[in-house]
Parts: C-alpha cells; structure tokens; sequence
C-alpha cells in the first residue's frame, strides 16, 4: 500500500473510535453487586455503574403479603334470650401481616448494560429473560 493510503486507515482509526453500546452482563455477585461483562473481562461495581430503580425497589411485582389469619368472636341476645337479627362488629385495624421482598437479581442473570458515550460508566437497566 501506498504512504497515503497508510495515512489515510491512521487518519480514519484515530477519528472513529469504536463504541462499546449496549451489552448483556452476567450478575456475578449481590452484595456488593458486582456484573460482569465483555466475557468477564471487564467488571461492574458501584464505582462504575448505576442501577435502575425497577431492578432495585419494584415492590408492586417483587413483593409477597401473607396476612394471617384472624377471627372476630361475637354474640348478641336480647333480655329474652332471642337472638338479634342485626349486630355490629368493629373493624379490625391491628393485622398481624408479613411482607417479604422477593430478590429482584439473582447470580447468573443477565442484565442489560448501556454504556455512556465515554464507554467508562454503565447502567444497567433491566434484567434479560433469555427465551
């Protein structure tokens, strides 16, 4: 090849760095969070990434209630003994309940990565279900 011909692919290399984009991580670790991508050559940690909220606290899908089970006892007569066709009870306000948060990340998921456009900061945006 030519001198120029040499100078030009230089010239065209130097002008056009190549992007990382978007990527699929694997969740190496959740706490701290560490995912990994490029083939794990490259690791993600708090230090160079951010988490969506959606993966973080997305209680509405990831969370279990059980309320327990309760029972109001009531009885109710008149002077005559009869029994009263109409009573009222109070509502029951004091529920003896359990929520549990579902871990939204597991080890081995994957995830989708977005870099920024310096290719040193990543976001991870929403957990990949591959079918």
């Amino acid at each position: 090849m030519s001198y120029a011909t040499d100078l030009a692919k230089e010239l065209k290399n130097r002008n056009n760095p190549r992007l990382v984009g978007n990527l699929m991580g694997e969740v190496l670790q959740i706490q701290p969070l560490k995912i990994g991508i490029l083939n794990n050559t490259v690791f993600l940690d708090k230090t160079n990434c951010s988490v969506c909220s959606s993966l973080v606290k997305d209680y509405k899908r990831n969370a279990d209630v059980e309320i327990k089970a309760y029972s109001v006892a009531c009885s109710a007569s008149d002077s005559n003994g009869d029994s009263i066709s109409s009573i009222s009870v109070n509502a029951k306000t004091d529920y003896d309940m359990t929520i549990t948060f579902k871990d939204i990340l597991k080890v081995g998921d994957k995830v989708l990565v977005v870099a920024d456009v310096s290719d040193q900061y990543y976001y991870i945006v929403d957990k990949i279900e591959v079918i």
